[in-house]
């Protein structure tokens, strides 16, 4: 499950979400006249995809392309601050 935490909007064309639970940052690009509510539905699904991707990459082990990021501009992995005592 993908939770958002903070959604930013930079530009008008550009939107910001940051989920500190999945350790993501991503950058939106909006299509003209696209309601903020369509294009943050469309980043969840997105995401929850992606997490899915994710899962089955490390089940199968290869990476394939991934091709479902239409209008994703980036996604970026927010440094973790967890401390392991090992």
């Amino acid at each position: 499950m993908v939770t958002i935490d903070m959604v930013l909007k930079r530009s008008q064309q550009t939107i910001i979400a940051i989920s500190k639970k999945n350790h993501l940052q991503l950058s939106w690009r909006c299509r003209k006249g696209q309601s903020f509510d369509s294009i943050l539905t469309e980043v969840l699904k997105k995401l929850k995809e992606s997490e899915e991707n994710k899962a089955e990459q490390s089940k199968v082990g290869s990476r394939k392309p991934n091709t479902s990021t239409v209008g994703l501009t980036s996604i970026q992995t927010i440094s973790r601050s967890d401390s392991n005592d090992e």
